[in-house]
């Protein structure tokens, strides 16, 4: 050679003389990375044409060994449009092909695709699809379709009690909450990498969808032409279904609430926030004991001198689940304080081994107005427990006072899917240890 011919040199006219080649992965969220040719993070989609491609996942390092499950991407075929044919469109023929990649989850399997085999001699893109709904933490701050984070997101069930959740919602881990409107609520919103894949989300010859058990090829939920009555909730079972297939590949419950919901908890939260009221509640024992038939045993009997908490009593509800009132899910005991001069209470929760639960759903919480008053502007239900199926309902949970000749706020209908946000705010403000006095070991007194 009469010059000099550097490898960049090379790497360039070998480049010019292959065959147009581009690899093209979007990246939509921070669950799944995607390593090989041009993939970047949370790869869900590719254009490949001409040659094939070798690639693999890892996860990403800010996911928790609990997130890394198998996952399962289905590829679909858009076929490039014939420009030739301006009236049509061929684009939008959307084909699901019967290969899958199914990734178990584990660092290092390499994958591959192969155009000449999947799609012989046509021209398009091939887009790896993993359609299932997206859920949130509760810290982070993307929304769907409202202006109060972190609701309006897709959350996870995330209770393991003694009320089976699981099972009791038949397969059904994942929940929302939707503040009703007139308007059609777009259910591919929910799904992870919306944005990337929308044309696929919403294409009826990709995905279908169940409601309710009934298979309709729209995205589109039409919701009732009435919100929910007040405090009350409708609920609609999601299954997202590829097309041609009666498997679901993902379930989803919406909890439609109305309007009002949101406004009355939010205005409860403002006008709760004065807790000087918190002083005036008695010391909490810090666990109460069992006896020989795991009864338990009151910690402050009428041979003291003090007279703060009634008697103790199991959860009947763990007994008898026909009576289970769905609230404080994984308690097994209770006390509940005398009513204070100014008109207030405190319910003490316990395991089952006699230990005070502090904190969470399970725990007890002190009650503005004494449990015994359940009627008038400044009941407990009012101010206590109709504010706390506010919080689970837009935390995604479809429950609700059971219903009566008056719904009854005693029981809810449904445990509560997740403890979220909403939950957290309530709990703040009636928090289940509700001063700093010493707490007290079962016979003492203050």
């Amino acid at each position: 050679m009469s010059e000099a011919y550097s490898t960049d040199d090379f790497i360039r006219d070998a480049s010019d003389m292959m065959p147009d080649f581009q690899v093209g992965f979007s990246q939509v969220g921070n669950s799944v990375s995607a390593v090989g040719i041009g993939l970047t993070a949370d790869s869900y989609e590719g254009w490949i044409s001409y040659s094939k491609v070798r690639f693999k996942f890892e996860w990403g390092g800010d996911v928790d060994e609990s997130e890394k499950t198998p996952k399962t991407y289905h590829i679909l075929f858009q076929p490039q449009d014939d420009p030739d044919t301006e009236d049509v469109d061929e684009s939008e023929d959307i084909e699901i092909l019967s290969e899958v990649i199914e990734w178990d989850g584990s660092s290092g399997t390499v994958f591959e695709l192969d155009p000449e085999v999947l799609k012989p001699d046509m021209e398009g893109t091939f887009l790896l699809l993993e359609a299932r709904f997206e859920t949130f933490d509760d810290d982070e701050s993307r929304e769907i379709g409202g202006s109060r984070s972190p609701n309006w997101k897709v959350h996870k069930l995330n209770l393991d009690t003694k009320q089976d959740e699981e099972t009791h919602y038949e397969g059904y881990e994942k929940c929302v909450a939707h503040i009703w409107s007139n308007q059609p609520l777009n259910l591919a919103k929910y799904l992870s990498g919306y944005e990337s894949n929308q044309e696929a989300f919403e294409n009826p010859d990709v995905l279908n969808w169940r409601v309710d058990g009934q298979l309709q090829d729209s995205y589109l939920l039409n919701l009732e032409t009435n919100a929910p009555n007040e405090n009350r909730v409708k609920r609609y079972n999601i299954e997202v279904v590829l097309k041609g297939s009666s498997e679901p590949i993902d379930q989803l419950v919406v909890s439609v609430v109305p309007p009002e919901t949101l406004t009355n908890f939010d205005q409860w939260l403002v006008d709760n926030q004065d807790l000087d009221w918190l002083d005036t509640l008695p010391a909490v024992y810090s666990h109460v004991l069992l006896d020989a038939n795991l009864d338990a045993i009151n910690p402050e009997p009428s041979s003291l001198p003090c007279n703060n908490w009634k008697d103790n009593k199991p959860f009947s509800m763990f007994f008898d689940m026909n009576a289970d009132t769905f609230y404080h899910p994984d308690a097994d005991y209770e006390i509940r304080s005398e009513e204070t001069s100014e008109g207030h209470g405190h319910q003490a929760c316990y395991n089952e081994a006699g230990l005070l639960i502090r904190s969470g759903v399970s725990a007890g919480t002190a009650d503005r107005s004494f449990y015994g008053d359940i009627s008038g502007s400044d009941s407990h239900v009012n101010l206590d427990a109709i504010p706390f199926v506010w919080a689970v309902q837009l935390d995604g949970t479809p429950a609700q006072g059971e219903d009566g000749i008056f719904p009854d706020y005693s029981r809810m209908d449904n445990p509560i899917m997740h403890e979220g946000r909403s939950v957290g705010e309530y709990i703040e403000l009636r928090p289940p240890i509700a001063n700093d006095r010493a707490e007290l070991i079962s016979g003492d007194c203050p």
